[in-house]
C-alpha cells in the first residue's frame, strides 16, 4: 500500500476498515444496510452513511490526496476514489431519482472517469463520452444512467439533445 498510495496509504487502509466493517451489516429501521459491490452503486441497500460519516471518508480521501509522493501515486488514490465518488452522486446527490442535483460536479466526475481510464466497466457498460455527455445533457442524470446500456443502445443514433433523448426512451 505504501508504494502504490504513497505517505497516505493509511487513509485508504482506514476507508476500506470503515466501510467494511463500521458501515456494513447495520440495521437502522427494520432495514439492513449491506456492501454488496454485484449490487450497484444506486442501491438503496448498498450502504448507509450519516453526514458526519461522509465527512469522515471524504477527509480520509483528501488526507491520502494530499500526501501522495508523485503523480503516479496521485493517479492511484484519484482512480480509487471514483467509486466513492460515483455512489455519492448516485445515492446523495440526487434530488429527483434519475435527474442530479449538481451537473457541475457530474460533469467533472465524467471528466474524471474519462481521464482515469475507467470508463469501461464490463463488455457493454462503457460510460458515455464527455462530448457526448455534453452534446446530450446526460450529465443531468445520475451516473447510473451514463452509459449507452442504461440509455438505450437504440437512443445513441437517434438522439441529438437531451430532450430527443427523454422522447426516444418513451417512444422508441
Amino acid at each position: 500500500l505504501p508504494k502504490y498510495y504513497g505517505d497516505g496509504w493509511q487513509y485508504i487502509r482506514e476507508y476500506i476498515r470503515v466501510m467494511g466493517d463500521e458501515l456494513t451489516g447495520r440495521t437502522i429501521l427494520g432495514k439492513t444496510y449491506h456492501f454488496e459491490r454485484t449490487t450497484g452503486p444506486a442501491n438503496k441497500g448498498l450502504l448507509y452513511m450519516t453526514r458526519g460519516e461522509r465527512a469522515y471518508v471524504d477527509g480520509l480521501w483528501a488526507k491520502a490526496k494530499e500526501l501522495t509522493e508523485d503523480e503516479r501515486q496521485l493517479v492511484n488514490v484519484r482512480r480509487d476514489e471514483i467509486s466513492y465518488r460515483v455512489w455519492k452522486t448516485d445515492t446523495l446527490k440526487s434530488l429527483f431519482g434519475m435527474f442530479s442535483f449538481d451537473g457541475n460536479n457530474n460533469k467533472q466526475l465524467l471528466r474524471d472517469i474519462w481521464e482515469l481510464n475507467v470508463a469501461n466497466h464490463g463488455f457493454d457498460h462503457s460510460y458515455v463520452t464527455v462530448e457526448e455527455s455534453e452534446r446530450l445533457g446526460i450529465y443531468n442524470f445520475t451516473p447510473r444512467y451514463w452509459t449507452w446500456r442504461m440509455l438505450g443502445y437504440a437512443t445513441r443514433d437517434r438522439a441529438n439533445n437531451f430532450l430527443e433523448l427523454l422522447w426516444g426512451w418513451i417512444f422508441w
